[in-house]
């Protein structure tokens, strides 16, 4: 497979292997949501958020049975953070893969590509250029986002901010 890059001078080989295993059936793993708090860190949502757990629970009925009262907060309390929070999503490298890596990282690609195609000393001289540059400036990106963390945590552990430590 010439097509794929994964910076090496080797090219990969794709087989297909047909071999008959027995299914195991397990069960679907649950993700626990993780809301995103940091949006709650403005006095403007949090009031709204609020106010919305206030006016949602003087609507519902009360509940002798214990049990029943405890699903009704806690639906209330669960549609107040789907609402105004909202679902916090992690991708992969978000922290320091912006768009200048994204630039760089399709230059080196479309330069390996040019030297697949017609491999001379200019092209993979080239190629060795941009993918030397890419490799640096995505080690930088991450050296500063490291930093940044560290400066996050030990300005969170001077102010004794736990939550955030």
């Amino acid at each position: 497979m010439r097509g794929a890059n994964c910076d090496s001078d080797h090219f990969l080989i794709r087989t297909i292997i047909r071999h008959k295993i027995s299914r195991t059936y397990q069960k679907k793993q649950e993700y626990k949501l993780r809301w995103d708090i940091c949006k709650l860190e403005n006095k403007d949502k949090k009031n709204k958020y609020q106010e919305y757990i206030t006016e949602k629970l003087k609507k519902t009925e009360r509940k002798q049975d214990v049990n029943e009262e405890w699903i009704n907060i806690k639906n209330v309390i669960l549609e107040a953070a789907k609402e105004e929070s909202g679902e916090q999503r992690k991708e992969r490298n978000q922290d320091w893969y912006n768009d200048e890596c994204q630039i760089v990282m399709k230059e080196k690609n479309d330069a390996r590509k040019k030297c697949l195609n017609k491999e001379t000393r200019k092209n993979r001289e080239e190629y060795e250029e941009k993918r030397k540059v890419a490799t640096k400036l995505c080690r930088r990106k991450k050296r500063e986002m490291w930093n940044k963390k560290i400066e996050e945590i030990k300005g969170a552990n001077i102010k004794k901010n736990v939550r955030v430590l």
